[in-house]
């Protein structure tokens, strides 16, 4: 653009000063006749004829010849102005149509970086979008694993307060079960050791020095049919002959009543004989 701006000023400069050159031409062409006008001046100071005048006359231009050389002087300028405003007026165009070429790229220019901040600014638009949700998944993500994890544990807790209530009630009913097998054990041995006392009872003889009230604890071994391998007397409020009755009882009722359950048997026995009075 600047060089563009230097070549029009020169054009220009060159322009104006081309007519001054062309006037002192002028001048010198009218100096021309002003010297051929003095000759005769200079020519009359000395004597001549009057070829010589005529001659000195002929010579000088007529104002017909002037006005055409003037007329083809105004030519010559008027043409040679002509040309040389030709290439500073095609130059201006030029630069005229070049500067409107660089305002158009400017303007184009600007489009662009228009469009390319807005491509920036939808962008990161988009990217901030993305953002949004990246961290709202994330985020629900979280909530739903943390969800999971409450209902994961919630089921477990579940299941064990569950497995705990089955195995208290399991330990309950085992319990109740245990109570009424104990219960009934009790009640089987109760009777058990009643059948027994029944037939020591049964086979017992009365010694001629009891005493009435006397009695006996009577500690003995046995064997699951109920045969007798030992008996001993361990305490005994009566006399020797009441402590030997009763062991011989015992030897008598061998073998003894069977358990009605395996759980009731016990290998040694120990009850209190007490003979009913008669």
């Amino acid at each position: 653009m600047r060089r563009a701006s230097s070549r029009s000023r020169r054009c220009n400069a060159s322009a104006s000063s081309r007519p001054s050159s062309s006037r002192s031409s002028i001048s010198s062409v009218s100096g021309r006749p002003s010297s051929s006008r003095s000759s005769p001046g200079s020519a009359s100071g000395r004597p001549s004829g009057s070829r010589s005048w005529s001659a000195g006359a002929s010579s000088r231009p007529s104002s017909s010849s002037g006005c055409a050389s003037r007329s083809r002087w105004r030519r010559r300028r008027s043409s040679s102005s002509s040309s040389r405003a030709r290439p500073c007026r095609r130059e201006l165009e030029r630069l005229r149509a070049e500067r409107e070429r660089l305002e158009e790229q400017r303007e184009q220019l600007a489009r662009q970086r228009e469009q390319l901040a807005q491509q920036r600014e939808e962008e990161q638009q988009r990217l901030a979008e993305l953002e949004q949700q990246r961290r709202e998944a994330e985020t629900a993500e979280a909530a739903a694993r943390e969800e999971a994890e409450r209902a994961r544990q919630e089921a477990q807790e579940a299941q064990q307060r569950a497995e705990a209530e089955r195995k208290a009630e399991e330990e309950r009913k085992r319990a109740a079960a245990e109570r009424a097998r104990q219960e009934r054990l009790g009640d089987l041995r109760a009777q058990y050791e009643a059948a027994i006392k029944r037939v020591v009872e049964n086979a017992w003889r009365r010694p001629a020095e009891f005493s009435e009230g006397e009695t006996a604890e009577v500690q003995v071994t046995q064997i699951p049919s109920g045969d007798v391998t030992n008996v001993r007397i361990t305490s005994c409020s009566g006399g020797q002959a009441f402590c030997d009755s009763v062991v011989s009882a015992v030897r008598k009722a061998s073998p003894l009543p069977t358990a009605p359950d395996p759980d009731v048997f016990d290998r040694v026995i120990q009850f209190t004989f007490r003979p009913e009075a008669s």
